[in-house]
């Protein structure tokens, strides 16, 4: 598609993903699906760089898995890890905005459709917002294979420079 366009067409582009990260006996998120996060983000930034199209490149619609989400996992505690990965390590390929599929509604959702409450992932939009949103996010090595370990680590510097957090 971006072939066949001229040059200042799009502004945006923005692309889905729904990997379904469930948790194993050994991981909280299985560190090979959360690569598919990557993977798709380097694609498509891939893509507009090769195609020379100056255009910001969004997750406009994202969730941990697709079609609703998955009841139990979607909605609960296990998938900050998966959605908090997922706004820690998009900027730092090219993507800087992460969209969540839903506010209200699917079991992807941040607040409850039942009674409005809040999922822990709302908290984790929230804390992100609040405190690291805007910060320089860096990656912080490691010797072994995230892959492996199923570590992800990232650092973050605020624009003053003063606070730090990992």
């Amino acid at each position: 598609v971006l072939e066949a366009v001229s040059d200042n067409v799009f502004d945006y582009i923005t692309y889905h993903q729904y990997p379904c990260c469930l948790p194993s006996a050994a991981f909280a998120a299985d560190p090979t699906c959360m690569q598919q996060v990557d993977d798709a983000a380097t694609a498509v930034v891939s893509d507009g760089i090769t195609n020379n199209k100056p255009m910001a490149i969004w997750a406009g619609e994202t969730s941990n898995c697709a079609g609703g989400g998955r009841v139990g996992y979607s909605d609960s505690f296990s998938d900050i890890f998966y959605y908090m990965y997922q706004l820690c390590v998009l900027p730092l390929l090219g993507v800087p905005l992460a969209a969540r599929q839903a506010f209200v509604g699917g079991d992807y959702e941040l607040l409850s459709r039942f009674n409005s409450t809040a999922h822990p992932s709302f908290w984790v939009a929230y804390l992100y917002g609040q405190h690291l949103a805007g910060a320089a996010t860096y990656q912080v090595s490691q010797s072994v294979s995230s892959v492996t370990t199923g570590l992800r680590v990232f650092g973050f510097v605020d624009a003053e420079n003063a606070k730090i957090a990992v």
